[in-house]
């Protein structure tokens, strides 16, 4: 699952004081509640309907009733309809709780393997009262950084469902007409699509004159090679001559055929949004000249760091919550440096995949890739370790609202003497 990196604020916002302190254990119907006022031991427990009249009417009553004071409150979530819905109330203030923390108390607690939803949300409240000072409250970053973040993800999610329609198309055309994957154009292409739509035969395709053919490739920028694909046209022999597997594939690769379209119009009608919140937003000069970051990349970017300069205090804490900076294990003698299991995966894909790509624009990072890999190093290794140089060059750019300048980092590791700016 991908998900959208959300604002943590450091550690000092766990002492702020707070008149009650409020569990909730989400469920799809009701979810489960326990709260304490601040300096009681009298927990009080309960559900709430998850209906946003109701919901929202039991918050605003616990707002009056503790005069609209800070509450704070733990869930097992960073998004989700629970989330903004508690994002309405500006009394409240948010603290996420990692699923696998109350399980592990859960089964520390309950080694019978008990489990209940109150039971949960009494672990939850336990947690947020105990160790707050170790959690991390939860705040929406600017709308216009949130949105672009949004849509760089959803994206993603429908150019993914459109591969998985392309697998298909293909498996189903070599059942029975595998002429199509040489002369209908790259399967990703509405052209394509199309070409399949008028054509999902081999028997129609052939009894289409060589005109029409050739208006619809010229009709649809599809000039390369066209006389040699009415060539073969013309002199395909039928895989299959089997009319069940022949209707069976037509009907199917018609249909994905109209899916890909769909598909196609919504990732362009995507890509023209985020282009637009992309151009508008305050901070794009920081990325815009970034070794690499295209259209794609760019704005993922942008979204990654936000507008709140408080976001992250240090380049390590970026680093630590992407995945991409090693975590220490110890006991005894032995240390090891190993590689993060938890992190939001589309921001590690965003850092790893722009070092990737720096490595063909950036000479630095050319360089360093160059050196590392004559070390024996793993790609994979390398990329994630260069990732971890460019977070800490755009954390400081980002810190100092200063765009990265290629030419005077390169002078700076010059003089340093460092091996990777020859």
């Amino acid at each position: 699952m991908i998900k959208t990196p959300m604002k943590m604020t450091t550690a000092t916002d766990a002492q702020a004081p707070y008149a009650a302190f409020l569990a909730l254990d989400w469920a799809d119907q009701r979810h489960a509640f326990c709260l304490c006022p601040a300096g009681s031991d009298q927990v009080e427990s309960g559900t709430v309907k998850h209906e946003p009249q109701e919901l929202h009417r039991w918050l605003e009553e616990l707002g009056r009733r503790f005069g609209n004071q800070p509450i704070a409150v733990a869930v097992e979530l960073t998004r989700g309809p629970l989330v903004w819905a508690l994002f309405e109330h500006r009394f409240l203030t948010i603290y996420p709780v990692t699923p696998i923390l109350t399980a592990k108390l859960r089964q520390g607690f309950f080694p019978a393997g008990a489990k209940s939803d109150p039971a949960d949300s009494r672990l939850l409240l336990s947690i947020l009262q105990l160790h707050r000072a170790e959690l991390r409250a939860l705040r929406l970053d600017d709308q216009q950084t949130r949105l672009l973040g949004q849509l760089t993800v959803d994206r993603r999610h429908v150019v993914e469902q459109r591969t998985a329609v392309v697998e298909q198309l293909t498996a189903a055309l070599k059942e029975y007409y595998p002429l199509a994957l040489e002369v209908a154009g790259k399967l990703t292409t509405s052209a394509a699509a199309r070409f399949l739509q008028k054509w999902p035969t081999l028997e129609q395709l052939q009894s289409a004159k060589p005109q029409v053919l050739r208006n619809f490739y010229y009709g649809q920028n599809c000039r390369a090679d066209v006389e040699g694909r009415l060539q073969q046209i013309k002199e395909a022999r039928p895989l299959t001559n089997d009319a069940a597997v022949i209707e069976a594939g037509r009907r199917k690769v018609q249909c994905l055929a109209q899916w890909l379209l769909v598909l196609n119009e919504h990732i362009t009608d995507y890509e023209e949004r985020i282009e637009q919140l992309y151009r508008a937003h305050p901070d794009r000069a920081l990325v815009s000249e970034l070794p690499g970051a295209g259209a794609a990349l760019a704005p993922r970017l942008l979204a990654a760091f936000g507008l709140d300069r408080a976001r992250f205090q240090a380049a390590s804490n970026l680093a630590a919550y992407s995945g991409i900076g090693p975590v220490l294990r110890s006991s005894g003698k032995i240390k090891l440096c190993l590689k993060r299991m938890a992190f939001p995966p589309f921001l590690h894909q965003t850092f790893f995949e722009f070092a990737g790509k720096s490595v063909a624009f950036s000479q630095w990072a050319a360089k360093y890739y160059a050196i590392r890999k004559a070390q024996g190093r793993e790609h994979n290794a390398i990329i994630r370790s260069l990732a971890f140089k460019w977070i800490r060059i755009l954390w400081r750019c980002w810190q100092d609202n200063q765009p990265y300048n290629e030419a005077q980092y390169l002078a700076v590791l010059k003089a340093k003497g460092s091996p990777y700016a020859t």
